[in-house]
C-alpha cells in the first residue's frame, strides 16, 4: 500500500485548502472519511472538544472525546483506520509532514526523537482538566492567527507556529509518558489479565475471538499479539485449555454422562466433544473414564 499523504486527505475529503500541501489544519471534523486502512507519511495530533472519534490504530480500538479529555497522535508508517466520527464532532488537529518542518529547523531529529513524536512515547492519553484546557487554549489561539494571516509569508509564520505548538504540547504531554517499556508492559498486563478473567467468566459459552476482543475494545489481532507475547500461547489455546479443565474435571466427579457433559460445555453434539477431548487428551471421554475407574479399583 502506498503512503497516504495530506494531499490524499484534502482530495478525498474535499476540503477547501488553498495552502501548503504538507500540512493542514481542522477544527471541524468532516464527516466523511477514508473507509479503508491509511499508512500516512506524515505526523498528526490533536484533541476533540465536541462530539467523538473512533480509530482502529495499529490494531487497536482508541475513543477519542473531550469526556475523557484525550489526546491522540499517530505516525508515519502506522496503520490507521477511522472507524466512526460522531456528527458535528469538533476538535483540534494539526497534520504534518517531514518535509514541513525540515526545512525550517535544522534539528528536526532531535525534535522527533526526543518530543512525543517519537512513536515509543505512545499514542493515546487522558488528560488533566487543567493540561487539556491548556491545548485547547494554546491550539485555538495559534489556529487564529494562522486563519488571519493572509500574505505571502504564511507558510513561513506557520512553520515557525507550528515548532512552537510542538514545544508546548511536549511540556504538557512529558509528564503523562512513562517510559516505553513501562507503558507498554503496564498497559498489555492490563489487558491479558482482563482477558484471563473473561475467559473463566464465559468460556462456557463464548468460545469465540470477536466477543474477547470487542469486551477489551480491542482488535482479534492486537488481542492474539498480547496475549501470545506475554504468555507465550494463543488466546484460542487459553479459551481451549478452560473448556479441557472443566471436562477432565466433570468426568472425574460428576455423574453426568458423556452427552450431558458436552451439553454443558456447549459442543453441539457428543462426537463434537468426544473429538475435542480425544485432541487434546489422545484419548476418548468414554475412555477416559474408564481408565479412571480402574485405576480406582
Amino acid at each position: 500500500m502506498d503512503p497516504y499523504s495530506i494531499k490524499n486527505i484534502i482530495t478525498f475529503r474535499e476540503l477547501k485548502w488553498n495552502y501548503t500541501e504538507d500540512f493542514l489544519f481542522l477544527t471541524d471534523i468532516p464527516e466523511s472519511f477514508e473507509p479503508f486502512i491509511l499508512t500516512p507519511d506524515y505526523f498528526s495530533y490533536g484533541i476533540i472538544n465536541k462530539g467523538q472519534l473512533v480509530v482502529e490504530l495499529d490494531g487497536e480500538l482508541l475513543h477519542i472525546d473531550n469526556k475523557k479529555r484525550s489526546f491522540f497522535i499517530y505516525r508515519p508508517h502506522q496503520n490507521l483506520k477511522i472507524v466512526e466520527i460522531s456528527p458535528g464532532t469538533q476538535g483540534a488537529f494539526v497534520l504534518f509532514n517531514k518535509k514541513f518542518i525540515q526545512t525550517l529547523d535544522n534539528h528536526f531529529l532531535s525534535i522527533t526523537e526526543k518530543t512525543f513524536l517519537e512513536r515509543r512515547f505512545g499514542t493515546y492519553y487522558s488528560l488533566k482538566s487543567k493540561d487539556f484546557n491548556r491545548l485547547q487554549d494554546l491550539f485555538s489561539k495559534i489556529f487564529d492567527l494562522l486563519s488571519f494571516i493572509n500574505s505571502e509569508l504564511w507558510e513561513q509564520t506557520a512553520k515557525n507556529l507550528m515548532l512552537v505548538l510542538i514545544s508546548e504540547t511536549d511540556l504538557v504531554i512529558s509528564k503523562y509518558r512513562p517510559s516505553s517499556k513501562q507503558f507498554t508492559f503496564n498497559r498489555s498486563h492490563h489487558l491479558v489479565e482482563s482477558f484471563m478473567r473473561l475467559v473463566s467468566e464465559n468460556y462456557l459459552h463464548e468460545q469465540n475471538l470477536d466477543y474477547y476482543a470487542f469486551q477489551l475494545n480491542i482488535t482479534v489481532n492486537y488481542l492474539h499479539k498480547i496475549v501470545q507475547n506475554s504468555l507465550n500461547i494463543t488466546p484460542s489455546k487459553i479459551i481451549q485449555n478452560a473448556i479441557l479443565d472443566q471436562s477432565i474435571l466433570l468426568l472425574k466427579n460428576s455423574d453426568n454422562n458423556i452427552g450431558e457433559i458436552a451439553e454443558k460445555l456447549s459442543f453441539k453434539d457428543i462426537y463434537s466433544f468426544s473429538k475435542f477431548f480425544k485432541k487434546n487428551m489422545n484419548v476418548s471421554p468414554k475412555k477416559y473414564r474408564n481408565q479412571l475407574a480402574a485405576e480406582l479399583q
